[in-house]
């Protein structure tokens, strides 16, 4: 039992340490999160994922949903709503 948590925590640390190296962050904040995981591979994996993984989660939702509200603002300024065109063919709802 013992060796397959080994395993698992081994490759979750190798994956959260392969996130870290493709990440856009800078390279002081990339070798402090390696150190750490290297150091404490439990506690800084666990940290890693909720800290790090959450605020870049937070931030794509957050550009993703301004993107998808943006064109539909764009869209409604043009008449192009499905409100527009049904009215546009005489049609209510």
């Amino acid at each position: 039992m013992i060796g397959i948590a080994t395993f698992l925590v081994l490759v979750l640390d190798i994956s959260a340490i392969v996130d870290i190296l493709k990440s856009s962050a800078d390279t002081a904040n990339k070798a402090l999160w390696i150190v750490l995981i290297l150091i404490l591979p439990v506690i800084g994996m666990v940290l890693y994922f909720l800290i790090v993984k959450k605020k870049y989660e937070k931030a794509y939702v957050s550009s993703a949903r301004s993107f998808i509200f943006d064109d539909l603002d764009r869209r409604m300024q043009r008449g192009q709503g499905s409100g527009e065109r049904h009215r546009k063919r005489g049609e209510t709802y």
